[in-house]
Parts: structure tokens; sequence; C-alpha cells
């Protein structure tokens, strides 16, 4: 949620971002048109849309699984409407863009392929990476498949996610719950 006044980054598939003030994007009724956030180049899409905060940085997820968090003061305040400024090397990679969002070092990400499989990984362990770098892989996928969405969350300790069933109830976790290498958990549906 905003207060009207914030500023905002928009991302697009093929890499590119742009980072406005909330206060260009005028308020309209229902029924209205809008304005155009920013102009895309030919087979471009806008994939996520997220509120900039003090002291925290920009996470980009590919569709192939490599992630990165930016600085944000890599991006410069732009006028809406415009082209942005190269986020991701999507010409060199060949690897979409899935979305962005604003995370904090103390925040969990999750993310979710098109296989059905869900993990959940904490931002500090993405590394910091310059604007136009590719980052590192955040989560594996096999030919064929994409990540299809993430989001962040508040950090889950090991301790919270191991507490017992309540013997009472006879309840137990509803998933079954592995742990990668990596320290990321992983749930297969």
């Amino acid at each position: 949620m905003t207060d009207g006044s914030n500023q905002l980054i928009i991302a697009t598939k093929k890499g590119m971002a742009l980072r406005c003030e909330e206060t260009q994007i005028r308020s309209m009724g229902r029924n209205s048109h809008g304005v155009k956030a920013m102009t895309l180049r030919d087979g471009d899409e806008i994939v996520s849309m997220a509120r900039v905060r003090e002291g925290a940085s920009v996470l980009t997820v590919s569709e192939q699984g490599y992630g990165k968090r930016t600085p944000l003061e890599e991006y410069r305040l732009q006028g809406r409407g415009g082209f942005g400024i190269r986020n991701y090397p999507v010409k060199e990679t060949g690897n979409p863009v899935c979305g962005i969002k604003v995370v904090d070092e103390d925040d969990d990400i999750i993310l979710i392929s098109t296989e059905g499989i869900i993990i959940r990984v904490p931002a500090s362990e993405i590394r910091m990476c310059g604007r136009i770098s590719k980052g590192v892989k955040v989560m594996k996928v096999s030919d064929g498949n994409t990540v299809v969405a993430f989001t962040r969350a508040e950090h889950e300790t090991p301790e919270d996610s191991d507490s017992e069933p309540d013997s009472d109830s006879g309840e137990s976790s509803p998933m079954p719950e592995e742990f990668n290498s990596e320290g990321s958990e992983e749930i297969t549906i």
C-alpha cells in the first residue's frame, strides 16, 4: 500500500526498469483509461511494480531462476512514461525477468515454479549485484519450466518451522518439507 507520495519502480519482462514519483500518476475514477506509466518496446510487457522503502534493495528474479539484489541508489529518478533504464541483461542471457520486489535484508523470498515447486530463501543469501548483472542461481528449474511468481515474507527461523505438533489435536504439518544444501526450504505440491 502507498500513501500517494511514494516513489515506485516499474519493471518489464525484457529487463528495463523505471523509478518515478507516485504523484505523477494522478488519481482517477474506476471507468478511466489511466495514464501511461512506461513506454514499452516491441514485444515487451510490464511484469511488476514495487514501492521504494528506505534502507531496502531491489530484488530482480528471472524466469530461469537467477536473482540479484541491487541498491536503490542505482535507479535514478525519472519521469513517468519513459523507457526506463536497463535492469537485467535479457538480450545477452535470453532469460526474461519474472519480476521485482523491494526487499529488506531480513526478509525471506518465496519462489514458485511451473512444476509446482515452492522454495523459501532468506533475502540476505541473495548476492548484492550491479543493476545490469545476471545475478546468482536462486532456484533450480528443469528444462521447459520457469519461475512464475515470487513474494517477500517475514523471516522464518528453522526453530519456527520445526515446532512440534500439538499433542492434544494430533495435527501435523500439511505439506512435506525438505531442506536443500543451500539452506532454502523446498516444498513440492
